[in-house]
């Protein structure tokens, strides 16, 4: 049995969903660091310490950007790569628990892996903690024009489509560069945005109804969802001046790394959901 993304609503397929700056990262300075991260929310709403945190975690792995190639060449992938970043949750929290590489390369194409071998990593003294690199492999045509329905991941019961537009979206706004060009802005993207944020409700609804990641714990389930809720909120809060959560408490999720209160879970769901429009509840949405 599988929940299908689309259930919670469809993206406009609205080109370009990805800018490039003319200017590429060069970590031997901190203005050009500063500058690939300058419209970066985490980074914006850090303090010193959090913005070093950022930078230092984005130096430490630098030298694992001559890896990347052998690894993709490993899973059968030779296109040239155009840009490495990282997105997810690993630049900015304490505890997490693997890296998300987001690689652009020439070409349509479109891969999705796991990476479990970490003794490279070991060598820059990374978070023992880690257990894992996620690999999402674009080929740059999926955020100029509609190559089809290829960027598909199907997890355990749920299936991601449009993955492109999902990441493409929000990489400005999150994502740290390592290689190639940085990111710059893409005017109009409020109304796809939403539709992100409908499908995060609906799989941190699914997390929290036992529906998905039925092998986990609760534990791994409710910080799933407070994962999604609390990305959620903190780009409404940018995007959409009226979003009624206030921004400290946004934050204090953000950084939550113990036990999650499941009533405050659930009423952070009710909050964005009301605010957005979208309720999952009644009807969610099975795919056979």
């Amino acid at each position: 049995m599988n929940y299908l993304d689309t259930f919670a609503g469809e993206y406009k397929k609205e080109y370009p969903i990805v800018k490039f700056s003319n200017d590429g990262i060069n970590f031997d300075s901190q203005i050009s660091l500063d500058n690939s991260l300058k419209n970066n929310i985490w980074f914006n709403n850090s303090d010193d310490f959090g913005r070093r945190r950022i930078r230092d975690r984005l130096i430490i792995l630098k030298p694992f950007i001559s890896s990347i190639g052998n690894i993709l060449k490993e899973k059968g992938i030779f296109s040239i790569i155009k840009s490495v970043s990282i997105g997810g949750s690993f630049l900015f929290k304490d505890c997490v628990g693997d890296i998300d590489f987001n690689i652009i390369t020439v070409g349509h194409s479109f891969n999705y892996f796991d990476y479990h071998n970490l003794e490279t990593l070991r060598q820059y003294n990374m978070n023992k903690e880690i257990t894992k690199i996620s690999f999402m492999v674009f080929g740059e045509d999926l955020f100029f024009k509609d190559c089809g329905n290829i960027d598909v991941i199907e997890s355990k019961g749920f299936i991601h489509t449009d993955v492109a537009i999902r990441e493409g979206l929000i990489f400005p706004y999150r994502n740290g560069v390592m290689f190639g060009n940085y990111f710059e802005k893409v005017s109009n993207i409020e109304s796809n945005l939403l539709i992100r944020i409908k499908r995060q409700l609906y799989q941190a609804r699914l997390f929290l109804d036992n529906k998905i990641g039925c092998g986990c714990d609760n534990i791994y389930r409710e910080h799933k969802a407070l994962s999604r809720l609390t990305e959620s909120a903190i780009l409404l809060s940018k995007f959409f001046p009226n979003f009624p959560v206030e921004k400290k408490r946004i934050w204090e999720y953000e950084n939550h790394c113990g036990n999650v209160d499941k009533d405050e879970l659930d009423n952070l769901y009710k909050e964005i959901s009301k605010f957005v429009n979208f309720e999952s509840k009644q009807n969610y949405g099975i795919k056979n």
